[in-house]
């Protein structure tokens, strides 16, 4: 198979934006995908049916931190996050969309909030596409069979490795509906407990939640080599926000059972492991009147945070220390007007298990497909 490269500007015409300035209190759960910049949930703020340009499906989006994405759905787009949209006769089908994706993944390790991307900038990149041997043109078949196969390969190995650990233990008890059913009280509760300014330690609430530290030290990605045995990690999307393993002196590894924060990207990971850091991570460390980190109480907080910070915009100040550390997250309470740990635990464990029973259900739909 050949290769060669070609220039974004040879492969899109000029970009597509949208035509109305859409905000966060355009949501309202109706008419078509909200498109804005980030890496949560692909950009998919929410549904809005206020009156906007829709761009169809077997589209792309880049937005101006390089994040790609393939879109097989009608959507609206924000405009003063630059979000583009790209719709031309090279995207043949949903696995061509894939594929072009696939080789646009190093725009959001190059752009950031401080280097934002245009397309000024972004006609002028290349990428590596197959091509007809002895050709200048792309090679549309073998795109759409690799990609085929890929999702072959996952999906096959993704039934080896369900089958391999037994993982069968989906159905709901008696016990799991009712902490379904439950209906608990909830109160209000400061994200921090204290955090650190200059070197001096701010208290906020006797009840809050975090201890909000920085991190031992900022590594810089670019000057180790991802090939050692602790995490490394950075602020970006998936893999609980692992972008590798390093070797580093020790003394500089932050603590296990926290939770990763980016600040500037609202990422949250625990890290049930002792982990290194790059820039702009904050951790958090539970107040110790809360007992220990475990990961089902880390993800239900995580997911409580997530939805008090969903009004913020990325890259703004809206995660300063003073004003992330004192916003409320609303929690389960017992009959004692105490944090309801106990039930937070269950209630994870029970959505493990409704996720599961997807998977199994989503890999025996797929599976029946390649066969």
């Amino acid at each position: 198979m050949e290769f060669k490269k070609f220039k974004i500007n040879d492969i899109f015409s000029t970009p597509d934006k949208g035509d109305v300035d859409l905000q966060q209190d355009d949501i309202n759960g109706k008419g078509e995908f909200f498109i804005n910049s980030g890496k949560t949930n692909f950009g998919i703020k929410g549904k809005t049916d206020r009156k906007a340009r829709i761009f169809p499906p077997n589209t792309i989006t880049i937005d101006f931190w390089g994040n790609a994405y393939y879109r097989d759905y009608n959507y609206k787009l924000a405009t003063h996050n630059h979000v583009f949209s790209f719709n031309d006769d090279v995207i043949k089908n949903k696995e061509v969309g894939l594929y072009l994706v696939g080789t646009l993944r190093f725009l959001n390790q190059k752009y950031s909030y401080s280097n934002m991307l245009t397309w000024k900038k972004l006609k002028k990149e290349t990428i590596i596409l197959p091509v007809i041997s002895g050709t200048h043109q792309i090679d549309f078949d073998y795109m759409e069979n690799h990609i085929k196969a890929l999702k072959r390969d996952k999906i096959r190995a993704l039934d080896t490795y369900l089958n391999t650990i037994k993982l069968d233990n989906y159905q709901l008890t008696p016990e799991d509906i009712k902490i379904l059913r439950y209906k608990p009280k909830f109160l209000k509760y400061k994200v921090g407990h204290s955090y650190n300014k200059r070197k001096k330690i701010v208290i906020v609430s006797d009840d809050g939640l975090f201890n909000i530290i920085p991190t031992k030290k900022k590594i810089n990605a670019n000057r180790v080599k991802f090939e050692g045995k602790f995490p490394y990690v950075a602020r970006g999307e998936g893999k609980n926000g692992i972008r590798g393993y390093i070797n580093y002196d020790p003394d500089f590894l932050n603590p296990a059972n926290t939770i990763s924060f980016g600040q500037d990207t609202a990422t949250m990971y625990y890290q049930p492991n002792r982990y290194f850091t790059g820039d702009k991570i904050q951790i958090f460390e539970i107040n110790k009147k809360y007992g220990n980190l475990t990961e089902n109480k880390a993800m239900y907080l995580i997911s409580s945070m997530k939805k008090a910070f969903s009004n913020f915009e990325w890259g703004t100040s809206s995660f300063a220390l003073e004003v992330l550390a004192n916003i409320d997250i609303k929690l389960p309470v017992t009959a004692n007007n105490t944090i309801d740990f106990e039930y937070m635990e269950k209630y994870i464990q029970v959505i493990k298990k409704l996720m599961i029973k997807d998977v199994v259900k989503h890999k025996d739909k797929a599976l029946s497909s390649i066969e």
